[in-house]
């Protein structure tokens, strides 16, 4: 029995390799809608936005691998592409598949993060190095041709740019031209670069970051009245945050929460 999953956009800053391992896996990847076929592998680069509506035939084998470790395959780490596809659907199962599952056998599963707590996953190790990162694709690259992946340029800069915006999104009056003047960029460039990079609008975003702390706070006290602490977390309105909150979990507060969500 397979369990239902919705994620909400978002964007990772390792690799994510999606082996499918039951059914056809649709994912929206920087407003495109990809169908992967049962049997295929995705590949998506960090920072690349990507979310998935509720899919409960679908079952996959989910990596994440530091950007870092997989410098060591420096031909292939440079590209605009949001992701790639690997369709070799016997190859991927006589030759990749042995190779995830044997990496499964060995990894103690950690919990996955709030975004994936209704996925159904076979396993989501926290962190690959750089031997499984060589075996892993390695083993891919040596069949197919190679293909570029990489991150956008200035990921260092974006780095810092999200760990502020992470820390700072409390205040209600966060805003484009502070954080532009903060980091020392033009905010019409900056805004065009963000949105270029995330393919979310630097607002939209930032009320995203706030949604998701105040379902973490929430969780941490249900007590809570819902209002008072949607202020705390950096929304000036409560038309703001219902709005921000049901673009973010297609449901409205309480709904979202008597169903049971994380």
């Amino acid at each position: 029995m397979y369990l239902v999953y919705t994620i909400p956009p978002h964007f990772h800053k390792t690799i994510e390799l999606q082996y499918i391992v039951e059914g056809d896996y649709r994912v929206t990847i920087r407003d495109e809608s990809v169908l992967v076929p049962q049997g295929n592998i995705l590949v998506i680069p960090p920072y690349v936005t990507h979310d998935a509506l509720s899919q409960p035939n679908v079952k996959t084998i989910l990596i994440m691998i530091p950007f870092e470790d997989f410098t060591y395959f420096s031909a292939f780490t440079r590209s605009t592409k949001p992701y790639l596809i690997f369709g070799d659907v016997a190859y991927n199962s006589e030759t990749i598949l042995p190779v995830l599952e044997l990496l499964l056998s060995l990894e103690t599963p950690t919990p996955p993060p709030a975004e994936f707590s209704d996925r159904a996953l076979s396993a989501l190790p926290a962190a690959i190095d750089i031997g499984w990162t060589n075996l892993i694709y390695g083993t891919l690259f040596s069949h197919y041709r190679p293909q570029f992946i990489g991150q956008e340029t200035l990921v260092d800069s974006f780095d810092c740019i999200l760990a502020y915006i992470d820390k700072n999104c409390v205040n209600p009056e966060l805003s484009l031209s502070i954080i532009a003047s903060k980091f020392s960029y033009n905010p019409s460039y900056f805004s065009r670069l963000f949105k270029k990079v995330f393919s979310t609008p630097l607002n939209k975003y930032i009320n995203q970051v706030r949604v998701k702390k105040f379902i973490d706070r929430y969780n941490s006290d249900p007590s809570q009245n819902i209002l008072s602490l949607a202020l705390e977390c950096g929304f000036n309105s409560q038309a703001t945050f219902h709005r921000a909150f049901f673009e973010y979990t297609k449901n409205s507060p309480s709904k979202y929460f008597e169903a049971g969500n994380k």
